[in-house]
Parts: structure tokens; C-alpha cells; sequence
């Protein structure tokens, strides 16, 4: 991660990062970085976190590559990451990815915003909480499909939404993540193979365990409390 963070700082790239209206809180390296399930063919996602401004993505804009891997990179506002209804599955993954940044990961923090930045940091625990409160209810009906299934065939929003909900899980349940797992899924979203017997197994044991865990929490108490955090945590 270092010499790729290096190269990007010393490219031409890096200050088009900054070709943008509104003002730039912090730059990372998310994704599969974030949760270290990266593998040989993990693409470089950089991920710009701006005050205002709305969410857009530039891709093989100008067909970046490094060491072979594409590399792109989202324009998100900071008040997306406490949305208090989630329409998409960009919507948890940012808040996920922006809260389990290794400070190797970072290639930019903003001195104008360092110490509200770290305060969030340091709270992270709490954001997190409820949004994997608010993707596991939101989801429900989506997991007992899963939980019902004796086979999953692959494709990239199947997998990649499974992909997350395991990670909440793991958070929710506060138990180490099984990075093999969660590699493996990562994987099937990648080729679109289906899930092996083992791993669907592992998958159900994780997100049964997640269902009950559920159990004890409200939505809509949820959602009051992601917006006290809003407020606190506004930049």
C-alpha cells in the first residue's frame, strides 16, 4: 500500500483528486483495503470525502492502472454516511469503509478538518453500531432468503451485498472476521462462481447468528440515534 500510495502522490492524477468545487475532508484507499480481503486482483478504490457536494464516480475515465489493477476513485459527501434510509448498498459500504480506514490507507486528511476528523475516529465504534443495526433490519427479508437457500449462484450484486452483511455481522456480533471467508466471497463476486457447500454453510451459521443478535433492537429508536450522531459528528 505504501508504494502505490507513494506512485499515486508522485502521478499526474493525484491533484486531478482535487479538481473538485467543494472542499476535500479526507482521501483513502477503501474497498477490500479497508477490510484486508484484498487479492492479486483487488482494483484501487479512492475514495474522496468532501464537504457538500453530491456523490458521483470517476472510472476509467483516462484507464488507470497499477501493477496491472484499474484504479478509480468517488466523490462522496460527508452527510451521506449518516443517511438515515439507506436505498442503496453504496450507502453501508461508505459509512464501513469509511470507518475501518488503516492510517496507511490515507493519502490526504485535510488539516481544516483533523481534529473534527479525528473525534469521528475515535467515536467510530458508535456509527458503526447502528448502521449495522440499520443494514441487518433493513435487509431481513433479504438474510432469511439466504438462510432458506441451498444454493447461492453468484453474480456481483448478489455477492457483494452478502459480502457486507457478513462484515456487519462480524461487527454486530463483535467476533475476529473469518478473512478466508469473506476472501472467498469476494472472490465468487469476481469470477461469478457459486458458493461452495462449506462456505454456504459458514455463511448461514454467521448470518443466523446475526438474526438473533437483531432481535434486541428498534428501527426506528435506531434511526433517532444515527440522528443525535449527526448532529454531533456535522462538519
Amino acid at each position: 500500500m505504501k508504494t502505490f500510495i507513494e506512485s499515486y502522490r508522485n502521478s499526474e492524477y493525484y491533484n486531478k483528486l482535487f479538481d473538485v468545487d467543494s472542499e476535500i475532508i479526507i482521501i483513502y484507499v477503501g474497498g477490500s483495503y479497508s477490510f484486508k480481503t484484498n487479492h492479486e486482483a483487488s482494483d484501487y478504490d479512492i475514495n474522496v470525502v468532501t464537504n457538500g457536494g453530491e456523490f458521483f464516480s470517476v472510472y476509467l475515465d483516462w484507464h488507470l492502472k497499477y501493477k496491472h489493477r484499474t484504479v478509480h476513485w468517488y466523490y462522496r459527501p460527508i452527510v451521506d454516511f449518516f443517511k438515515l434510509t439507506c436505498y442503496d448498498l453504496h450507502d453501508y459500504i461508505g459509512v464501513m469503509t469509511l470507518m475501518n480506514i488503516p492510517e496507511e490507507n490515507i493519502i490526504y486528511l485535510n488539516p481544516k478538518y483533523e481534529q473534527q476528523w479525528k473525534h469521528l475516529y475515535e467515536n467510530r465504534d458508535r456509527l458503526l453500531k447502528h448502521m449495522c443495526i440499520e443494514l441487518g433490519l433493513s435487509c431481513k427479508s433479504y438474510i432469511n432468503l439466504i438462510l432458506k437457500a441451498d444454493e447461492i449462484k453468484a453474480t456481483r450484486d448478489r455477492t457483494q451485498r452478502i459480502y457486507f452483511i457478513c462484515i456487519a455481522a462480524y461487527y454486530l456480533l463483535d467476533i475476529s472476521p473469518d478473512y478466508q471467508l469473506l476472501k472467498a466471497i469476494s472472490k465468487s463476486k469476481r469470477l461469478e462462481l457459486p458458493f461452495k457447500a462449506e462456505e454456504l454453510i459458514q455463511v448461514k451459521e454467521l448470518l443466523q447468528k446475526y438474526l438473533t443478535a437483531l432481535e434486541g433492537f428498534d428501527l426506528v429508536e435506531n434511526r433517532n440515534e444515527l440522528r443525535s450522531l449527526e448532529s454531533e459528528f456535522k462538519f
